[in-house]
């Protein structure tokens, strides 16, 4: 179970992050419209995620990342970009590939992903030598 809300915890500041750059700011109500979840869903991701120290809430109800909050996001979306490269490579078709890698960047372990992560580029820095 755990998981899971480790899960939508991330995928809440995913979209608090993609919405931010987009709009500028956040409101509970972009993400329930960006997402189709009931507000109090929403509502009480909210509330866990400033629990946690994730992200702050201004008095007008404006959703913003903390440090935390960001450097997570930023960790995510680096694992889903190596997973991603690592699939298409293997051969996987792009749009599974991009699915599946949605599921494992929050799934895969952090020394599993170092060890992928340090053969991709290893392997990069090789094909690129070899073109020279």
């Amino acid at each position: 179970k755990m998981n899971t809300t480790k899960e939508t915890q991330e995928m809440y500041l995913k979209v608090i992050y993609e919405l931010s750059r987009r709009k500028g700011s956040v409101r509970s109500i972009d993400i329930v419209t960006e997402r189709g979840y009931a507000r109090s869903t929403v509502s009480s991701a909210m509330k866990s995620l400033r629990t946690k120290g994730l992200v702050t809430v201004t008095a007008d109800g404006e959703i913003r990342l903390t440090e935390e909050g960001r450097e997570r996001v930023e960790k995510v979306n680096r694992r889903y970009e190596v997973f991603t490269e690592m699939l298409e490579q293997l051969g996987v078709p792009q749009t599974q590939a991009s699915a599946v890698a949605c599921r494992m960047e929050h799934i895969v372990p952090d020394d599993i992903f170092l060890l992928i992560e340090r053969k991709l580029v290893k392997e990069k820095a090789h094909s690129i030598s070899d073109h020279n």
